[in-house]
């Protein structure tokens, strides 16, 4: 059974997801992108720099428009790469203080 909210996929009962790796590929994911929009930047700064005015000359493999497409997508990624990862930080707080309130719970009634 898939899970079809966010409680669900929490409770007691569910198996938990398997991590297998999840989290150092999540780091590796990070880390590509990051060097990847450092790699595009690098390309906008040059063009820039060698005061390249005609949007059209390809450089390094790409032309202005395609340069600037690829450096927002990137930035895009890494912006969703970092909800996912605050998404998955807020599951685990959320599984802690379900914990915390169940202890309360437990010791108030003794």
């Amino acid at each position: 059974m898939i899970p079809t909210t966010f409680k669900d996929s929490t409770t007691r009962d569910s198996p938990r997801p398997k991590r297998d790796n999840s989290k150092s590929n999540a780091i590796n994911a990070k880390k590509s992108t990051s060097q990847t929009l450092s790699h595009l930047q690098s390309l906008l700064h040059r063009r820039t720099r060698l005061q390249i005015e005609d949007p059209g000359e390809i450089m390094d493999g790409y032309d202005y428009e395609s340069l600037l497409r690829n450096s927002r997508i990137e930035t895009l990624r890494e912006c969703a790469e970092e909800a996912l990862e605050e998404i998955q930080s807020s599951r685990g707080e959320l599984e802690i203080l379900e914990m915390a309130l169940m202890m309360e719970s437990r010791g108030g009634g003794m």
